[in-house]
């Protein structure tokens, strides 16, 4: 019986990481089948599309909605598909679509910094969810040694 730690290091290799990996790799495969009695779970058959078209059409910077439209089935089974991963999709563009929110960000009553969660969270060493939760109505009823305010810019 071989190790499977060579063959995962082969996957990150080309991947950087497994999950980054095609799902249906010969890699993947003989693990998969290795660790269910020679039988892989996952079959293209049973996802009802085919899986590396639907990857080239979300590679393609096309929405999620065009391609599942293509494809023939609703978007949220192609967001199944995406969560469960089936898919990948990245927005190409690089940013999100919604706009993003910029506030001034104060400690002590002091001014620190203006921009956006990812920027203030840079320059201040503050994980965003931090700063998120500086926001909240349960942080601002209690009392803290050092106070944090984030206010919206308008």
């Amino acid at each position: 019986m071989t190790s499977i730690v060579p063959i995962v290091c082969d996957i990150e290799a080309d991947y950087g990481s497994v999950k980054n990996a095609d799902l249906f790799d010969k890699r993947l495969v003989a693990i998969r089948k290795r660790f269910n009695h020679g039988v892989d779970p996952i079959v293209k058959s049973e996802l009802g599309i085919d899986i590396e078209v639907a990857q080239r059409l979300l590679d393609a910077d096309m929405t999620k909605a065009n391609a599942a439209k293509m494809l023939g089935i609703k978007e949220y089974q192609l967001n199944r598909y995406i969560i469960n991963g089936y898919l990948t999709y990245k927005n190409h563009k690089g940013t999100s679509t919604a706009k993003k929110r910029r506030f001034q960000f104060y400690k002590n009553g002091d001014y620190v910094v203006s921009g956006t969660y990812s920027e203030i969270a840079e320059v201040t060493d503050i994980s965003i969810a931090s700063l998120r939760y500086y926001r909240t109505s349960k942080y601002k009823q209690r009392h803290h040694t050092a106070r944090y305010r984030l206010v919206p810019i308008v």
